[in-house]
């Protein structure tokens, strides 16, 4: 029962101690930027906010907090959301120390800048989990020591800067990878430190000279007598580039000599071609000539051609005039044909009229023997009656 209860107990602080991270998502020229909007405690539990262009928490290469910020805790845990995480800019005046648990699982880093906050200590194991870090600025901070082990895992790092903090004691052993120190503006070093000579160069800036440097850092020494044997290999090599760069410009020379050479050549042949050029503007000349006789010659053409048109014009106006005789002789075909066709109706009304005259004179003809034939008939019965009378009358009178 005790046990279940410690574990709520610790859950709870988990989530008290937990928070929602609101990013602002913004496109810089060193990566596309996380910059902290939000307040929180410890460990982000997610992550909010608009992404541009299509782009997801993958694409986040670096983790800002602005310096305008209120936190006072910077966030842990951020590699675990941005996996592609290659930088953190950690701005804030009311920041005042920093945790392991901020760069838990930062295998990307390569760059880490710390400015402006009021830390005054870095813990030792601080930059454990940073194993590719190349470069550190910590600038503008409360910084007096350096701890001894605080670089024991950057292996990659070559660029370290401190400048502008309160260092009174160097401890820390820095990385045979390491190129560049700079530690400007720190009470930290005492010139009369008797090291390496180059030690003291790098250290020569810091102004006030009554601190004392640590007396551990043999190892140091002997990384920047290393150090020192690779400014001179450098120096060498600056040597053998001296040698390149003269021997490039020996180069340069003589193709300039060569370019001198061709120019005196062309200069030589322009000349050649200044004579050519004289006598093709003779021939030019000629050609002139010869083109004035044309152009003359074209406008006697020209002269001959008007008078053409002229006669074309007149033309065009009789044959226009013997288009619209012809066209009035299309109509009178036309009508001709026209006339044809009721001449060709006339003669067949005629000719039916003919038919129907003879049918009528041979009807007519018919009609008059039928009644001469009648009319004989009459007579006849007539005439045959009156002999039938004159019988009867005649037996009559026989009786």
């Amino acid at each position: 029962m005790m046990i279940r209860f410690i574990l709520i107990l610790l859950y709870i602080f988990n989530i008290v101690n937990s928070e929602e991270l609101l990013c602002q998502f913004v496109q810089h020229r060193d990566g596309y930027n996380c910059e902290i909007k939000s307040s929180f405690n410890d460990k982000i539990t997610s992550i909010t906010g608009h992404h541009l262009n299509n782009k997801t928490n993958y694409d986040v290469e670096v983790f800002f907090s602005p310096i305008r910020n209120n936190i006072s805790e910077f966030p842990a845990n951020a590699c675990m959301h941005f996996l592609n995480l290659i930088k953190f800019d950690i701005y804030g005046r009311m920041i005042s120390s920093l945790s392991r648990s901020i760069f838990e699982g930062c295998k990307n880093v390569t760059q880490l800048v710390i400015m402006y906050t009021n830390v005054a200590e870095l813990n030792e194991d601080l930059f454990f989990d940073l194993p590719v870090l190349e470069k550190i600025t910590v600038n503008e901070n409360a910084l007096k020591v350096l701890p001894k082990k605080l670089f024991k895992n950057n292996m990659q790092l070559k660029t370290v800067d401190f400048s502008y903090n309160r260092l009174v004691e160097i401890n820390s052993e820095f990385p045979p990878s390491v190129t560049y120190i700079k530690l400007f503006n720190n009470p930290c070093v005492d010139k009369s430190f008797n090291g390496s000579e180059n030690f003291k160069e790098i250290y020569e800036k810091c102004p006030n000279e009554n601190m004392v440097l640590s007396k551990n850092l043999t190892d140091t020494m002997n990384k920047f007598q290393e150090l020192h044997l690779n400014i001179i290999r450098i120096s060498s090599k600056i040597d053998d580039l001296e040698t390149v760069v003269e021997e490039a410009l020996n180069e340069v020379d003589g193709k300039v000599r060569n370019f001198t050479t061709q120019f005196v050549t062309f200069y030589e042949k322009s000349g050649i071609l200044e004579k050519e050029s004289k006598n093709n503007s003779d021939a030019i000349q000629a050609l002139d000539e010869k083109l004035k006789n044309i152009v003359k010659n074209f406008e006697k053409h020209v002269d001959t051609i008007k008078t053409i048109k002229v006669q074309y014009e007149e033309l065009n106006t009789n044959n226009l005039a013997l288009y619209e005789q012809v066209k009035s002789m299309s109509n009178f075909v036309t009508d001709n044909s026209k006339y044809e066709r009721y001449a060709e109706t006339i003669n067949e009304i005629e000719s039916n009229t003919y038919s129907n005259r003879s049918f009528i004179y041979v009807n007519f003809v018919i009609l008059l023997m039928l009644i001469s034939f009648m009319i004989a008939i009459i007579i006849y019965n007539k005439y045959r009656g009156r002999d039938k009378r004159e019988a009867l009358l005649l037996n009559d009178i026989d009786n």
